[in-house]
């Protein structure tokens, strides 16, 4: 039964870091059908109605995820992602969140995610990579990492980011992503003097045509 449920979760995790949310949400409604009580399958689906922005969805759940398991991190997690709350009160109710489950990368992407939203880039970046050390294979944290890499001026771990990006989800945007490997990249050449020498703008106009 335990492996069951790790199978799973691997598996909706797997369909959330490929943004296949629909199909995400088909396992899981079949599994809160079958087996109502895992706290986990809550807090995947609040996740992903805060990803698809369905507001009222998000205001059924936080009622029904309070009534069902009070206390948990999964409640708290309904209450930051509640609309219409105050984004600091949701940075403090999801720092408790970690605290009370640390092990959980979601939460720290979600609190990386409203530093972002805020613009405090830096502490952003800090509870991403937060995430990625408990998962290094979480895509929504790393595109939203480079974002905060690039607008540092970060371009080398932007480029990284975002390539490993690329390398990793198969259903992102990818004519997206793509341009913005081009772009880090072509900041990089210009930063870096050694390559200025070796590498055209049309060099990597090429390269990346066919990427």
């Amino acid at each position: 039964m335990e492996s069951t449920s790790l199978n799973h979760s691997e598996q909706i995790h797997s369909l959330i870091q490929q943004f296949r949310f629909k199909d995400a949400l088909t396992v899981l409604n079949q599994l809160l059908y079958s087996k109502p009580v895992n706290p986990i399958w809550y807090g995947y689906r609040t996740i992903i109605a805060s990803e698809m922005h369905r507001k009222e969805e998000l205001i059924l759940l936080h009622r029904i995820i309070q009534n069902i398991l009070p206390n948990s991190s999964q409640a708290l997690l309904a209450k930051a992602l509640l609309p219409g709350a105050e984004i600091e009160e949701a940075e403090h109710v999801l720092q408790f969140a970690c605290e009370i489950n640390p092990a959980n990368p979601y939460l720290y992407y979600l609190l990386g995610k409203n530093y972002w939203m805020q613009s405090l880039l830096d502490q952003a970046v800090k509870e991403f990579s937060q995430c990625l050390t408990l998962d290094r294979y979480f895509v929504l944290a790393l595109l939203l990492r480079a974002d905060c890499y690039s607008r540092l001026g970060s371009h080398t771990n932007a480029f990284r980011d975002y390539h490993n990006s690329w390398c990793l989800s198969f259903s992102a945007n990818r004519k997206h992503l793509r341009t913005c490997i081009a772009r880090e990249f072509k900041a990089m050449v210009k930063i870096e003097t050694n390559l200025k020498e070796k590498i055209s703008e049309k060099d990597i106009d090429l390269f990346f045509s066919n990427f």
